[in-house]
Order: structure tokens, then C-alpha cells, then sequence
């Protein structure tokens, strides 16, 4: 007998502590609100059992005024709060309420109720906090009487997260409309009050994880775009199988994160997603989502496919189909394509971005894992210090988050601004040879010479750029001077607006006298892919006086047959540019007093310059072509036509 109860015991205190083990407890803090059903529909003994699916589920958090905190609202006809999240600050305390729980009877107005929460609990004065995830828990019977589809909606684009519990004559299609996505996790359906504690254990795990992710996604450090970031974005994402489920769901929080950077809406930012594996395939388009919680909740719905990578096949599509005007792309806004990949391409990615950066549309390109860095700085837009992103797992993804959305922003906005710049496009093709001779001394300092970039990146837009038609070069210079890039170097207009961003800055002195002689020694020639029978034009541009002397190497140059434009910003010396330049210094000689005016002689600019290769084409035919030119020395430079006797 004592064996006997001895044995009892032990087993007793077996399944005691099997059962403590089994106890699923959630220590991240969260303000929850339960928004309960208490119609006439559920009865006085079914309501018993709602109480007791109350009790266990507060029963599994950590309650406290630092962790999480719950009220409860009750609705039928109209809602009431039968206790706001700070009214009760221990788990007992809690547990007497949900026990003492008055039933209501009434209607079903599940919309009202919503709506009612939203102006209602999540408010400081009903304790709601700033810096947690809020939660709203629906219990409900039947089908609402009025509309839930706007008071839901409503409440997920502020960020609150719906969990949708139906029980008996429940309408699981008013759920799925009620509750945030994934449905799989948000919402659950069964057929009798005596089933409700079923799904306790599986819809306290998804609260708790869900609460957990969105506590990390709180502690993110996102860049918010300071205007509104005016664009049209294209997220281009991996979805092969290379990923796998659990980091494809980082890769969907990550985008979640993304969109809360941005002013989501038809006249603001527009946002599509491409997915892709061996194939690609639009998820949404542009104008598919036309606020932040309806886009927000497209990336928690985003499957995941899995197949091959084939990234080069991706962005073909993406230029192909995306930036249509029947996708919701607008002509006069900035164009940004986003890639997430985790992987290598087995095709070719050369050829399709560059494709996608000729026809003026920014790339940004985000590697995660095994993707190859080099093939990211491929297929990323110039400078790849804020185009290129790599992490070595999906775990570290969110640690780029505010620098990514700050770069994206950024460029944004200087995109904006270039897209209002007035520039003159040459009416017929210049053909000319334009060598532009840039200072890059130390008195120009990185961030003005950022804003020299996006000035040429405006300037070359005006010209027809090919090999028979507009060739530019650079110079860079300041106390020696070097060739960036030859005339024939680039040969589309798409490849010389990637040069120019990546354009270095030097320092050091203002040598603009032996910049202008190595520019007729160097970049005129047939070698750097000069041609003989087309207007030659520099264009100068400084911010300050030159160190030696300028006058002789300008009139060389002219005497040559070069045309000269000349730009000064800043502490420039007027004087000194209308020696420089060729006559008329009123389409010749340009002055600004900063650099951030620059943009604004633009238009001039770019109308002078097409003019004058448009007049000097015209009246080349009655020009000699075939003029020699001597060594140029400190003291003799000759200009000779051969005479047949």
C-alpha cells in the first residue's frame, strides 16, 4: 500500500511538473486591447466560457506597468470600456476584473466597436503607450451588423495589429477582413463556445512572437524622409529558395520597416513589388496601395516561392513592365528600383541594369549572405557608398535599415530638384566634342563638389550622347590635372551619368592656367577620340582665382578653334573668367555667388552651348579642315594650313 502511494505521488508530482513546464508565459511588454462581443446571440452560459478564455489568455503575460498592460472594451449595440490598460497593474488584479465581467446583451456593431477603439483606448490618458506594440484582440459570434472593412483598416494603418477570433456563426470572411496578415497567425474560427480553449496555446505563441517582432521593429532607427519623398519606388525581391520560410519572414519585417520611411500615398510616394526566383512576377503595382497600412499589410501577406535566382531576367522585366503609365508610373517623379537578393545570378545582370540606369531610373542594391558584392556594385547606380548594401545574414538585415532610408531619401530629393531644373535639349543633335575641366582644389570641399556632380549630371542630359553624335570628356584638376574619362570613353547617355557621380573629389591648389594647356596637349586628340570635323568645346568650371596665369593657355586654346565657356562659383574671379572664355561673355562668362545657385544658370547654359555647336556646325562646311598645330612652348604655339602651289 505505501508502495502503492508512494507511486502515486510520484507521478503526481511528475505531471505537476510536466504541466508547469507546459505553461507558455510572454515577457515582452505590449498595450493589448480586448474587444469582446457580448451580444444577445452569445447567452449567459456561453459567456461563462468566454470569461474563462479571458482568464487563461491574460494568464500567460506579464503584467505590469513596464511590460504588458491590458484593458477591455465589451460592445453590441454600443461599446463601453470596462477597463482601461492602466486601470489594473498586476496579473490579479486583472484576473478579478476578467472574472467579475458583466455580460452586456445587445447588437452586433463589430465596426462601431472598432472605430470606438481607436478614438478610445489607445490614448496616453487610458494609459497607452508610445514605445510598445498595440495589440487588439476581437472575440465576436456573428456577422456585424454594420460595415468593419474602414474602422479595421483604419486602425492597421495607425499601427495597431488585429488578432480576429470568431466563435459558432462567426464570418470567417469578416475575420480575414478584420484582422492584420498573415491570416495563418491573426485569425481563428470555431465552431462551438466548448472549442475556444483549443486554440489558446497556438494564439498565445502568435501574440507573444508577433509582439516580439514588433518590439525589435520599434527599436529600428529609421530615417523618415524630411518632405515628402515624391517618387515612384520599385522593390525588386528574392525569393528563391536559397532564402528558405524563416529568413523570407525577416525579409517581409525588413520591408514593413522600409515603407514606414515614406508618405505613402497616390500624390506622394508610390511603392511596387516585384518578386522573383527563375521567373518574375508583379506582386503590386504602383498605384495598387494608396495608403501605408494597406501596403504594409501587402508585405505581411508577400509569399515566398523559391526556384532559381536569376536576377538579370528580373530587372529586364522590371524595365519592361513597372515603370508604365498603366502600372501607375508618373513621368515627372523620380524612379527607384530596390533589390534584395541573397544570392549569385545565373544570368547576366550587366547588360539589364545598365539598361535600367539609361533610362534614368536609380538603383540601389542590397546583398544579403551569399549574394556576390561585386555583382551588386554592377548593378547599383554610382556612388555605391550609399547604393550598395551587404550583410552577412538576414539576422543583421535591419541594422542597415536607417542608412539605407536616409541614402533613398536623399537622392530623392535631389532627384526633385534636377527634375524641376529647366534644361535646354539641344532641338537637333550637337555634334560637337565637349571636354568639361572641372576644379576640384580644396576650396570647393566635398559636400559643394557633391552638388558640382548633380550640375553635370543636368548638363549632359541636354545632348544627344553617342559616338556620331555628342562626345564629353573630363578633366579634373587643381594643382596637377588628369583625364577622368576620354571623349570616346563613354558612349551612352546612361554610362557618362554613372561617370559623373562617381566623379572624385581631389583638393589641394587652383592651377586653371596648366589645366587649360593640358587639355590642348591630351584631349583633343584622335587617340582620346576626338574627330576632326566637329565643333570642339571646354567648359570651365572654378570656384576661385588661379594660381598661375591664364590668359596665354585660353588664347592657345581659342587659336585652335575651341570654343570656351566659363563657369565661376563663389570666391571666382570675374575677370579672370571673361579672359578665359570665348566672346560673347553674355553667353560665355557665367557667375554665381554659391553653390547651391548653380542649377539656376542651367537653362542659359545649356541653350548657349547648343546654339553656338548649331551655328558652328552651320558654318563649318566654309571652314579650312585641315589646320596643323605646332608643339605648344612657353613662348611659341603656331596654327598652319598647308598651300598647294
Amino acid at each position: 500500500m505505501r508502495v502503492r502511494v508512494l507511486l502515486v505521488l510520484i507521478l503526481t508530482s511528475v505531471l505537476i511538473t510536466h504541466a508547469q513546464e507546459d505553461v507558455f508565459t510572454c515577457e515582452t511588454p505590449a498595450d493589448i486591447v480586448i474587444l469582446v462581443d457580448g451580444s444577445w446571440s452569445f447567452g449567459r452560459v456561453n459567456f461563462q466560457t468566454v470569461r474563462n478564455f479571458l482568464e487563461s489568455f491574460v494568464g500567460s503575460f506579464t503584467v505590469g506597468s513596464n511590460q504588458t498592460l491590458v484593458g477591455l472594451v465589451q460592445y453590441s449595440g454600443d461599446p463601453r470600456i470596462e477597463w482601461h490598460l492602466n486601470t489594473h497593474s498586476t496579473k490579479e488584479a486583472l484576473i478579478n476584473a476578467v472574472k467579475n465581467l458583466p455580460y452586456k446583451g445587445g447588437n452586433t456593431n463589430t465596426g462601431f466597436a472598432l472605430t470606438f477603439i481607436l478614438k478610445n483606448s489607445f490614448k496616453a490618458e487610458s494609459g497607452s503607450r508610445s514605445d510598445v506594440p498595440k495589440i487588439v484582440i476581437l472575440i465576436t459570434d456573428g456577422k456585424s451588423q454594420d460595415d468593419v472593412l474602414l474602422p479595421a483598416q483604419s486602425l492597421r494603418d495607425t499601427g495597431i495589429e488585429l488578432f480576429a477570433i470568431g466563435v459558432k456563426n462567426a464570418d470567417e470572411n469578416e475575420l480575414r477582413a478584420i484582422a492584420s496578415p498573415p491570416e495563418e497567425t491573426h485569425v481563428y474560427n470555431v465552431d462551438d463556445f466548448r472549442f475556444m480553449l483549443d486554440i489558446m496555446e497556438k494564439l498565445n505563441r502568435s501574440v507573444c512572437e508577433r509582439i516580439s517582432e514588433l518590439n525589435r521593429e520599434i527599436s529600428v532607427n529609421i530615417h523618415t524622409c524630411e518632405t515628402p519623398a515624391v517618387a515612384d519606388i520599385v522593390i525588386l525581391v528574392d525569393g528563391s529558395r536559397s532564402i528558405g520560410r524563416l529568413n523570407f519572414k525577416t525579409v517581409r519585417s525588413f520591408l514593413g520597416l522600409f515603407v514606414r520611411a515614406f508618405a505613402v500615398g497616390s500624390e506622394q510616394t508610390r511603392i511596387g513589388l516585384v518578386l522573383y526566383s527563375k521567373d518574375s512576377w508583379t506582386e503590386w503595382h504602383l498605384d495598387t496601395h494608396s495608403t501605408k497600412g494597406a501596403l504594409t499589410d501587402a508585405v505581411k501577406n508577400l509569399p515566398y516561392k523559391g526556384e532559381n535566382t536569376r536576377t538579370g531576367l528580373a530587372l529586364m522585366y522590371i524595365l519592361e513592365n513597372s515603370f508604365k503609365a498603366e502600372s501607375g508610373s508618373r513621368s515627372d517623379v523620380p524612379k527607384i528600383v530596390i533589390l534584395i537578393t541573397d544570392g549569385k545570378s545565373s544570368d547576366d545582370v550587366l547588360l539589364p541594369a545598365q539598361s535600367l540606369r539609361d533610362a534614368g531610373i536609380e538603383l540601389f542594391a542590397m546583398g544579403v549572405k551569399d549574394a556576390s558584392v561585386k555583382e551588386l556594385r554592377a548593378i547599383a547606380s554610382p556612388p555605391e557608398e550609399t547604393h550598395v548594401y551587404n550583410v552577412d545574414d538576414f539576422s543583421f538585415m535591419l541594422d542597415i535599415m536607417k542608412k539605407l532610408n536616409r541614402s533613398v531619401c536623399e537622392r530623392i530629393s535631389e532627384l526633385n530638384r534636377e527634375i524641376s531644373v529647366n534644361i535646354h535639349t539641344c532641338e537637333t543633335p550637337a555634334v560637337a566634342d565637349i571636354v568639361i575641366l572641372v576644379d576640384g582644389s580644396w576650396s570647393i570641399g566635398r559636400l559643394n563638389f557633391k552638388t558640382v556632380r548633380i550640375f553635370l549630371g543636368l548638363f549632359v542630359r541636354a545632348f544627344a550622347v553617342g559616338s556620331e553624335q555628342t562626345r564629353i570628356g573630363l578633366v579634373l584638376y587643381s594643382k596637377d590635372s588628369w583625364i577622368e574619362w576620354h571623349l570616346n570613353t563613354h558612349s551612352t547617355k546612361g554610362a557618362l551619368t554613372d561617370a559623373v557621380k562617381n566623379l572624385p573629389y581631389k583638393g589641394e591648389n587652383t592651377r586653371t592656367g596648366r589645366a587649360l594647356t593640358y587639355i590642348l596637349k591630351n584631349s583633343f586628340k584622335a587617340e582620346s577620340g576626338s574627330r576632326s570635323d566637329v565643333p570642339k568645346i571646354v567648359i570651365l568650371i572654378t570656384d576661385g582665382k588661379s594660381q598661375d596665369d591664364v590668359l596665354l593657355p585660353a588664347q592657345r586654346l581659342r587659336d585652335a578653334g575651341i570654343e570656351l565657356f566659363a563657369i565661376g562659383v563663389k570666391d571666382a574671379d570675374e575677370n579672370e573668367l571673361r579672359a578665359i572664355a570665348s566672346p560673347p561673355e553674355e553667353t560665355h562668362v557665367y557667375n554665381v555667388d554659391d553653390f547651391r545657385f548653380m542649377l539656376d544658370i542651367m537653362e542659359k547654359l545649356t541653350r548657349s552651348v547648343c546654339e553656338r555647336i548649331f551655328e558652328l556646325n552651320d558654318t563649318r562646311s566654309d571652314a579650312p579642315s585641315d589646320l596643323l598645330t605646332s608643339e605648344v612652348t612657353a613662348r611659341r604655339f603656331c596654327v598652319t594650313r598647308p598651300v598647294n602651289l
